[in-house]
């Protein structure tokens, strides 16, 4: 355990910059695709955090494989017990406290959304009947949609239409929706949302919520779920006034519904409206929304130098003593003989253990027979033939161990 923790703090660390570092390319690549189309930004932001969240399994990968396939290992015969010492007291209480800190929010935030799952349920269980008119016009829309089956419409006290549900989908609408709305705001509203179906935006949010927890401690990480919100809202926009061919009616119902504020936390987990005046600015402005054919280009080269970058800097991993001690020392490594050659007044001694276990103990030129050493967990004692104490240690099954010095004789 204790070499599991200290790779997942080293990975997290690895993930900060990562993290930052693809959010940077993202905002790059959609300062160059200002002109095109809703649904190729969201595919692309999309992309950027499965590829923060690829970052850090990569760096997992890397950093145990780099210390599983090193070699520096293999004799040690050289090491050192004063700078275990500062290793062991300084970089490795850090590195798995970084881990826990990791593991604890990423286990809350997942318990946090399955609350916010269960809640929504309960909401859409208390939902009544829509309006017959309601039904209909979103049943005739959903196959003129290409839906082989349409959404449950249901009713309730919010202030704007919303969707939940994948395979047996519920569309859910204010109460007396049909007479609060013109009728072709009503279409495009109810477009709206019957696209947040088609483009199957609801199961879709929810692995993007999934791994925006896993990364819930970083800003970045944040930035590019909200950045993936709102292009989900205005490809769904897009969606709707391909149907309609009526922008302005979507454009005048988003203003209707401009000071409208989702009356249940609940619905948080579902699709929402964002950005309202770029969204609008985009139904009303209807232009050609290509992309330069540099973006292709662009994000290929740009990941391909994040994944050079990040196997170079997890490959680093081998390097750090601390890590590589606690590898040999746990079950993925494989056992090590550690020697080591001590000075103090009373001369010099040999101490050869695998794992913390002591399995030879030289005292000068002499061994001590296996019987004359006694090991109680980490503390280690030898005896003389008459039954006195000779040497009393403090084991360290990475690969140390501490002493008290014994006097000159």
């Amino acid at each position: 355990m204790s070499y599991v923790m200290q790779l997942l703090g080293w990975v997290v660390l690895q993930v900060a910059w990562q993290t930052l570092a693809v959010a940077f390319v993202l905002l790059s690549s959609l300062r160059f695709m200002r002109g095109a189309s809703a649904a190729r930004r969201y595919r692309c932001a999309e992309l950027h955090l499965a590829g923060a969240l690829g970052a850090l399994v990569l760096s997992l990968i890397v950093s145990h494989a780099s210390i599983a396939l090193t070699q520096t290992l293999a004799s040690a015969d050289n090491l050192r017990t004063d700078s275990l010492r500062g290793l062991s007291e300084q970089i490795q209480p850090f590195l798995p406290a970084v881990a826990w800190m990791w593991l604890a929010g990423a286990a809350l935030a997942q318990a946090l959304l399955a609350v916010r799952f269960i809640r929504l349920r309960r909401f859409i269980g208390s939902t009544t009947p829509a309006e017959r008119a309601v039904v209909a016009m979103v049943e005739e829309m959903s196959f003129e949609m290409g839906l082989s089956r349409p959404p449950r419409v249901r009713c309730a006290a919010i202030r704007s239409p919303m969707v939940a549900g994948r395979r047996s989908a519920v569309l859910v609408v204010p109460g007396a929706f049909g007479n609060t709305h013109p009728r072709v705001e009503m279409r495009a509203l109810l477009a709206h949302e019957l696209a947040h179906i088609v483009r199957d935006d609801y199961s879709r949010n929810l692995v993007q919520l999934f791994a925006a927890s896993l990364l819930w401690w970083h800003p970045a990480a944040w930035f590019m779920y909200v950045t993936i919100k709102h292009e989900r809202e205005c490809a769904s926009d897009e969606h709707a006034v391909r149907f309609t061919q009526s922008p302005s009616a979507l454009a005048k119902a988003l203003v209707r519904l401009a000071d409208a504020s989702t009356t249940r936390e609940a619905v948080a987990i579902a699709a929402n409206s964002s950005g309202l005046a770029d969204r609008i600015l985009r139904i009303l402005e209807p232009r050609q929304r290509f992309a330069r054919e540099t973006i292709p280009t662009f994000v290929f080269a740009a990941f391909v130098a994040m994944v050079a970058i990040t196997v170079a800097a997890s490959s680093t991993a081998s390097r750090g003593e601390a890590l590589t001690r606690a590898y040999t020392a746990s079950a993925f490594g494989r056992p090590t003989v550690f020697t080591i050659r001590a000075h103090d007044p009373a001369g010099t001694f040999l101490v050869r253990m695998v794992r913390g276990r002591i399995v030879a103990i030289e005292l000068g030129q002499q061994a001590v027979p296996p019987n004359r050493v006694v090991q109680l967990g980490s503390t280690v004692r030898v005896m003389g033939e008459t039954g006195q104490e000779l040497l009393r240690l403090e084991v360290d099954p990475h690969g140390g161990f501490r002493w008290m010095p014994r006097p000159a004789s």
